[in-house]
């Protein structure tokens, strides 16, 4: 069992976490300075750089956190060893209904990756942590299960009708239900599996 002042320094580090993803998703990544952070964190700034040199690097956490997050939400509705139909349709499903469901995260994420902040080391590490979905991918391929295309064309198609549902459906324009899920999977399903 962790200490005291170990879980203490957790409690704050996730506190700060807490604190940025809100304030991001609430004001943009641009628009928070570190003093705006440690208080919505309900610290003194000086405490906040103990946890992280600066906002870049805390930015940096964040996003591998809630990526880390998103991806084992995803992978514990999925079971890996099943036919890969039945593994697109739950891996599509679990994805949609990530995005749509936590869209503070989803925000967070999409900022972080239009924006030119994240490290290399960052990069490398996002790829670590979606490389299990990239190889169940290229073994479609190779099986010839799916169109032989490159991993980037799959991913827009896989994640592009998720991202543009949830930015409608944060904005109010449309109320995504299970019909709409169902009808823009099957498109999905029909752009990317071989003939």
């Amino acid at each position: 069992m962790p200490s005291t002042i170990t879980l203490a320094q957790s409690e704050k580090h996730e506190a700060i976490l807490a604190a940025t993803c809100e304030l991001i998703a609430d004001r943009g990544l641009h628009n928070i300075p570190m003093s705006a952070i440690a208080k919505k964190a309900k610290m003194a700034a000086g405490t906040l750089y103990l946890y992280f040199e600066n906002k870049d690097v805390l930015i940096n956490e964040l996003f591998l956190y809630l990526k880390r997050e998103s991806y084992n939400f995803i992978v514990q509705r999925v079971e890996t060893e099943q036919p890969f139909d039945e593994w697109l349709k739950k891996m599509w499903f679990a994805s949609a209904r990530r995005h749509l469901d936590f869209p503070q995260a989803f925000n967070v994420i999409q900022q972080c990756e239009l924006s030119g902040i994240l490290s290399p080391e960052t990069l490398q590490q996002q790829e670590e942590i979606e490389t299990p979905l990239y190889h169940k991918f290229q073994h479609a391929i190779e099986e010839g299960v799916i169109k032989n295309i490159p991993r980037q064309i799959v991913y827009a198609l896989f994640m592009g009708p998720i991202t543009i549902l949830a930015h409608l459906q944060a904005k109010g324009e449309i109320e995504v239900t299970e019909e709409i899920l169902r009808q823009t999977y099957e498109q999905l399903k029909a752009s990317i599996k071989a003939k």
